[in-house]
């Protein structure tokens, strides 16, 4: 569920190779909780995932639809197909989906089976979780392109360079990139007039000249979503 992560395929192929050699049956669903209710579920076999491992993205599909869509059409599928545990793969909508299942157990016996959260989101924004898939992929990643970045900073003069992290309302990448690379400064969610005013404050502290500041007053990391009344642009 909701955005892929790198080690989606990863952890979908061990799972389903895990159930196999457990005397399982493994169920996909396509698509989320929407190819759920368009019975878009087939079983998956041990050499049909041989080949994700290598994979990006999800090749089982992602949508942020979370089950109260149509709760009761969810707790009607869960019985079509004969559910007996579900494992969720994804990020903050997925956490948020096992929420609404369980609280769905009241009304729906369809729903008093094991049901698990795998958190997979590059945000690291999943609560009581320290670490998610995807999340130190999309560091590294971010961390070579601001190398990449550095090689044009360090020889200019008078400028600064912004990047621009996902992660929406989460910190995570920006805090941890800023740290990586010796960014200057990392601009995450706050106060909209102080955050606005801590940019013209970082931006106007790499104005000098010389090389003593064009070499170390280079970079600003920030998150997408740091202000409502701001953005990178």
């Amino acid at each position: 569920m909701g955005a892929p992560a790198g080690g989606m395929n990863a952890a979908t192929r061990s799972a389903v190779r895990y159930c196999i050699t457990r005397g399982h049956t493994p169920l996909a669903v396509h698509n989320g909780f929407r190819g759920l209710l368009d019975d878009i579920v087939d079983e998956l076999s041990w050499l049909g995932v041989d080949a994700w491992m290598a994979r990006g993205g999800s090749e089982l599909g992602t949508n942020r639809i979370l089950p109260s869509f149509d709760i009761g059409g969810v707790a009607s599928k869960f019985q079509q197909f004969k559910f007996d545990a579900v494992l969720i793969i994804g990020g903050f909508e997925a956490f948020n989906a096992l929420l609404l299942l369980d609280e769905g157990r009241k009304h729906y016996p369809a729903f008093h089976i094991p049901m698990v959260h795998l958190p997979a989101t590059i945000s690291n924004n999943v609560p009581m979780t320290e670490y998610s898939l995807g999340s130190d992929t999309s560091l590294n990643t971010l961390v070579d392109a601001c190398d990449a970045i550095k090689q044009s900073a360090s020889a200019s003069r008078d400028r600064v360079f912004i990047v621009e992290t996902q992660g929406g309302k989460c910190g995570y990448l920006a805090t941890m990139g800023a740290l990586a690379v010796s960014g200057f400064v990392a601009i995450l969610k706050g106060v909209d007039g102080l955050e606005i005013g801590r940019r013209k404050l970082s931006v106007h502290t790499r104005g000098g000249h010389g090389s003593g500041h064009a070499e170390k007053r280079r970079s600003v990391l920030e998150n997408e979503i740091q202000s409502r009344c701001s953005r990178t642009k």
